[in-house]
């Protein structure tokens, strides 16, 4: 979640009562939970040097974050997500492809099938049969008195084989791929350096996209057990372990010859007490009676830079360059508890504070 929806949840925690700690990304909470299982037993300290992907596919969203785990520190690395294809998608596909083959063997008017009294006991027994051809090569799915067909009431009683199964999905999971070598992709790592390939959620249990992956990654691919806890624990252990949030990237602005000037260096810890800084710079031309701030991330490549924001800050118009290196720009970096950056920036004594938000920031997780 971006640092909107962050403060969505706190808004939705306070009117609740609930009080929140701190934010953690899901999938630091998985690789947290995971290494500490009682048939894992791994912490951070054991592991040197470490890339891992987590294939987060539960009910509404697939969630891919590549991190590298190094020196303590958890450290995301590139994400990619397929927002609108998961198992509430698939549970439709299952539905539509009972109704047809009910339609057809009945020769029916598939228009004229009302379920409207039944729609729930029909979308549940679909979602429950879905689960079980993981386990099974085949399923009947079963509903009495079902839909309303002219005067009578019909059943449905359709086999629903595994294999129709993954034709049913087989483009989500072909995209599901193609957004695993684009996460890939953005932080240069080939398959074969990614140590493990965590699976969570209940589509990840699917057996149709664990051979795929496993066509990529090989016995790399873990199919975790406590996949529907793992989150809640890793969490759990993180506040018990007083693991901080830091920042995975550098935090800087551009200066006019192009160099960044860092404001927070990766590995800073993301803590609103911390991460407050005031800075001076000036307007080298400020003909146009406006001085531009870059806010950028950074990493350790020369090129490996992005910008978050630009800031547009008054200053005094001024024609030619005949007081050039004189006008003096304030700007101001705070955190904030919802792990949302806040920048502004002022010019000349009178002119307005401008202020902008940067929402998507990139965090890693550190022990003291």
């Amino acid at each position: 979640f971006d640092g909107i929806k962050r403060k969505a949840i706190r808004q939705a925690a306070d009117l609740a009562g609930i009080k929140i700690h701190n934010f953690i990304h899901e999938p630091f909470a998985a690789i947290m939970g995971y290494l500490h299982r009682p048939d894992t037993q791994l912490t951070l300290q054991d592991i040197e040097d470490e890339v891992i992907l987590v294939f987060d596919w539960g009910g509404g969203t697939l969630d891919i974050t590549l991190v590298q785990v190094k020196n303590q520190h958890i450290q995301e690395m590139a994400t990619g997500n397929l927002p609108d294809r998961a198992g509430e998608d698939f549970d439709k596909y299952i539905q539509n492809h009972i109704k047809l083959k009910e339609s057809v063997e009945k020769d029916l008017d598939i228009e004229q099938m009302d379920l409207r009294n039944n729609l729930d006991r029909f979308k549940s027994e679909c979602e429950i049969k879905k689960i079980q051809l993981s386990e099974k090569e085949s399923v009947k799915i079963e509903v009495s008195q079902a839909y309303r067909y002219g005067d009578k009431r019909q059943s449905i009683a359709q086999e629903l084989s595994r294999e129709s199964f993954n034709k049913l999905i087989a483009k989500d999971v072909e995209q599901a791929i193609i957004q695993v070598d684009k996460t890939l992709e953005k932080a240069a790592i080939a398959p074969e350096n990614v140590g493990r390939v965590l699976l969570i959620g209940g589509s990840s249990r699917i057996p149709y996209v664990q051979d795929e992956l496993r066509a990529r990654f090989g016995h790399k691919v873990i199919e975790v057990s406590n996949a529907d806890t793992i989150i809640a624990e890793g969490a759990a252990v993180i506040d018990a372990l007083k693991l901080q949030p830091t920042f995975a990237r550098g935090i800087g602005i551009e200066l006019a010859d192009g160099n960044i000037y860092p404001v927070f260096e990766a590995g800073t810890s993301a803590n609103t007490n911390i991460c407050q800084k005031t800075l001076n710079f000036y307007c080298v031309d400020h003909r146009d009676g406006e001085a531009k701030a870059l806010i950028k991330e950074f990493g350790e490549g020369e090129h490996d830079e992005h910008t978050l924001k630009v800031l547009n800050i008054d200053v005094h118009k001024a024609e030619g360059l005949h007081r050039r290196f004189h006008e003096q720009v304030r700007v101001d970096f705070e955190l904030d508890e919802n792990m949302v950056l806040h920048v502004r920036g002022k010019g000349a004594a009178k002119n307005k504070v401008k202020h902008a938000e940067v929402h998507k920031l990139c965090f890693g997780l550190k022990g003291r």
